[in-house]
Parts: structure tokens; C-alpha cells; sequence
């Protein structure tokens, strides 16, 4: 992130979390925040995973968020170098979500959903990163698809996924609900209840597919295994689209076509 202290803004699994280097009185922290005030309190847990799991071993603490409250808790973290933080929820403390916060010399580097939340070292690799890195290699020299100059994200074909990319990148920009309609050459391809509607709906919210490295917001959805007619895709707010590109026809590479 260009701006360490920025707050990233999560709407993953329905809750809001921010994140940030900034402390409180001086300690280097992430900060966590409730989106809604006053519904209840919940326990949220922090495993600290060192950079150098030799010398120090990964430690896990348990914060008590007051949404009736700040709204908002403090976790400090450890005086020893870390790669990342995990925080989340489990099953047993009302919530089922995970997010790793990357570290590199001190500052965020990196903010994306995780599996699940754990503590024990053969589960804190994360999948979703190397998912994104492939993301961000695949697109720097790729030629975006359609032409929108009110896109937020640039959007690109990638065999059978299609990729957005926002760099540099602000938490305004992950706000909105995306919107992905893919057409199929042949209705009877769709779910019964798709088939009226002549598509299938694959609306997402970002932290959904997506991530953040360094200062570029990356995700990647994968397309349905048939033969794709059309792509409408975009963001839209309560008003209605906040910006769309769409594909028909030659403007789709094979790979998006499908086959049989």
C-alpha cells in the first residue's frame, strides 16, 4: 500500500475490519472495527506468525471487540520481525472468517482473505496469495478488455477467468458490489433458474476474489465451462452502475468462448 496507515475495508463474510500500522500511543498495531454499532460484542483472534519461526514461535490472543463501544479495538503486535498476522473468527466464536495481514519490515504489505482462521503452522499458508501474484504478473503487460474510461478497474481475459486490477488503489474503490453477467451461446447451459434471465448471475463483493499487495487491488473470478456469448461486468452502488464494460462475439479470445 502506498499509504501504510491507510484502513482497508473489508464487507468480507458481512463484517467490516480495518487495518492499519498506526497505533495507539505510539504501538504498532492493526486496528479492528465493527460495522455495526451496538449489535453485540464478539471475540476476535490474532495468530502472530514471525518472520523467523526458529527463534520465535507463532503466538495467538484472543481480543474482546465492544461494538456497543469505540467500535473499534487495538491489537499491539510482538517486538520481534513478523511476516504476517491472521485474524479472524471461528465457528465457537460466532463468526467463520479469516484475514492475513502482510508484513514486511514493519509495514502492511499485503491484506487478503484467508481460509479459515488457525493458528497451527502447516495451516497459515495462504493460497489466495500466490492466486494474486499470478494476477498481477499476468496482467502488467496485458491489454485491458472494452473501453470505459469511468472504470474504476481495469479488467482483463485470462483463459477462463476474467482478472480486475486497480493500482495504485484506494479502500472508496472496493466499496461497491461488482457485477458479472456472463451470456452463454446456449440458454439450456444455465441453472433452470438462470434461464429466464438468458444469464448466469456471478456478483461478488471484492474481498470475495480479491485481495491487496503493495498498493494494487487484484481479483480473479472463474468463468462458467461453457461457451460464453457476452461479458457484462462493472461496480454498482444503491443508484444503480457506477461503471460497466461489456463483451460480445470477436471481442471474446477463445479461452472465454469455451467449448464443449
Amino acid at each position: 500500500m502506498s499509504d501504510t496507515n491507510a484502513l482497508w475495508r473489508s464487507n468480507f463474510n458481512g463484517y467490516v475490519r480495518r487495518f492499519s500500522t498506526g497505533g495507539v500511543e505510539g504501538v504498532e498495531g492493526i486496528v479492528l472495527a465493527c460495522d455495526q454499532c451496538g449489535r453485540y460484542d464478539r471475540s476476535i483472534s490474532a495468530a502472530f506468525v514471525p518472520a523467523d519461526r526458529d527463534a520465535h514461535a507463532v503466538t495467538t490472543r484472543t481480543f474482546l471487540l465492544r461494538c456497543c463501544g469505540g467500535c473499534d479495538v487495538q491489537v499491539p503486535l510482538p517486538a520481534w520481525t513478523l511476516s504476517s498476522v491472521r485474524v479472524g473468527q471461528t465457528p465457537n466464536d460466532g463468526g467463520d472468517w479469516a484475514m492475513d495481514v502482510l508484513l514486511d519490515a514493519g509495514k502492511v504489505v499485503g491484506v487478503l482473505p484467508a481460509p479459515r482462521f488457525c493458528s497451527q503452522p502447516k495451516c497459515l499458508t495462504n493460497p489466495n496469495i500466490a492466486r494474486l501474484r499470478s494476477v498481477y504478473e499476468r496482467t502488467r503487460t496485458a491489454t485491458p478488455i472494452g473501453t470505459n474510461r469511468e472504470a474504476t478497474f481495469s479488467v482483463y481475459l485470462s483463459g477462463r477467468s476474467i482478472d480486475y486490477v486497480r493500482a495504485p488503489c484506494i479502500p472508496e474503490d472496493l466499496v461497491n458490489r461488482f457485477f458479472l453477467h456472463a451470456v452463454p451461446r446456449d440458454t439450456s447451459d444455465l441453472p433452470l433458474a438462470r434461464r429466464r434471465h438468458g444469464s448466469e448471475n456471478l456478483d461478488f463483493r471484492f474481498w470475495e476474489h480479491g485481495g491487496v499487495l503493495g498498493d494494487a487491488c487484484l481479483a480473479t473470478v472463474r468463468l462458467p465451462p461453457w461457451p460464453v456469448q457476452e461479458l457484462h461486468t462493472g461496480q454498482f452502488d444503491a443508484n444503480g452502475e457506477v461503471w460497466r464494460v461489456s463483451l460480445d462475439g470477436e471481442s471474446l479470445n477463445p479461452f472465454a468462448m469455451g467449448t464443449r
